[in-house]
């Protein structure tokens, strides 16, 4: 998919030359969620598999499609907005990117936090980001790049007190390397959810986004 590539590389330099940085950042966000489509990566999988008789798409039409849609809802936000807000957004809102286990934030100073956590399905998010890691340069190597994120079963740890007699339960069911990722993915949520309680504000509250994995009956 040698054409593929070159339309890729194409649209990425474009971009990379836009001055406005919040402009830029928002292309590059379209152009990440056209990786997988655009190349040989079996579309339903979460691991790195090719399929080798791949619709193939051209990623230009790929990144247009994907920005207006994103320009579309940038807008259906924006209306959302009172116009103080709207005129005064740079006050309202400051963006940083850490690590949910080490949130740098003082001891009660937030009055609301939503987040959307990863699932214990122990997939290894490094390999499902692997596409967009790569082409932003973000990742060097391979293994040192899944150690970073939550739930990865190669990540080196000691003994772990997960506070939980639930969660021992469940591990104790599990073998091998199953047990190690479940175990791993307990503590990493148990971090975060103490660094949330630590930066929450007596009477604040937090809002977990929970997609249901299974069909349920009423």
């Amino acid at each position: 998919m040698r054409e593929q590539k070159e339309k890729l590389a194409i649209i990425f330099a474009r971009l990379q030359k836009i001055e406005n940085e919040e402009i830029r950042n928002f292309y590059f966000v379209a152009f990440a969620q056209i990786l997988k489509t655009a190349s040989i990566w079996l579309q339903k999988s979460i691991k790195p598999t090719r399929d080798m008789h791949k619709k193939v798409y051209d990623p230009i039409e790929l990144f247009v499609t994907q920005s207006r849609k994103m320009i579309k809802r940038h807008e259906e936000f924006n209306n959302l907005l009172s116009p103080e807000i709207r005129e005064n957004i740079d006050f309202y809102r400051t963006i940083q990117c850490g690590d949910s286990r080490h949130i740098p934030c003082e001891n009660e100073k937030a009055s609301l936090i939503v987040t959307s956590p990863p699932y214990v399905t122990s997939y290894e998010y490094a390999d499902l980001h692997q596409l967009p890691s790569l082409w932003f340069g973000f990742m060097n190597e391979l293994p040192d790049f899944r150690q970073k994120f939550i739930g990865s079963s190669y990540k080196k740890r000691d003994a772990i007190d997960l506070k939980s007699s639930i969660a021992t339960e469940i591990i104790s069911q599990l073998k091998n390397k199953k047990q190690v990722e479940v175990k791993n993915y307990y503590a990493d949520m148990l971090e975060t959810f103490e660094e949330i309680k630590r930066i929450l504000k007596n009477g604040g509250k937090a809002c977990v986004v929970i997609g249901a994995t299974q069909n349920f009956k009423a």
